[in-house]
């Protein structure tokens, strides 16, 4: 056999391995479901609680859900482009004034759910479909 032939089947063979093992790796690095559930809650810094607990109350009612099934995973104090909050529905106009507010990710049954909120704590659950990125993060 060429020289050439062996050091091909050689390389082909080793990148196989590799890949295959890196496939093994990143399935145990998956973290399951059960893990997440069990994974504690994050820390909100105090001065986000009150509208970590208006999101929280928001997603229950929009979703159908006792409130202890959400977990609030993240308060981010945003800047959004207009009256939309960053989830504007089709049709609709909106006042084309920045609006300070909050983006607030949240976590039922397994499910992450965005909340769109001003900064007076009102706001909806937006859809990934309509929803829009924050003109300005803090």
């Amino acid at each position: 056999m060429d020289t050439r032939k062996i050091v091909i089947i050689v390389i082909v063979a080793a990148v196989v391995v590799v890949g295959a093992g890196l496939i093994v790796y990143q399935q145990q690095q998956a973290t399951s479901p059960e893990q997440l559930a069990s994974a504690p809650a994050p820390e909100i810094p105090a001065e986000y609680q009150d509208i970590a607990n208006k999101a929280t109350d928001l997603v229950a009612s929009t979703l159908h859900v006792p409130a202890d099934d959400v977990t609030v995973l993240s308060v981010q104090s945003v800047t959004w482009r207009d009256a939309s909050l960053g989830c504007p529905e089709p049709g609709n106009m909106y006042a084309q004034v920045l609006t300070p507010g909050y983006l607030v990710t949240t976590q039922v049954n397994g499910n992450t759910q965005q909340v769109h909120m001003n900064d007076k704590g009102k706001g909806l659950v937006c859809p990934p479909e309509r929803a829009q990125a924050p003109y300005q993060t803090e």
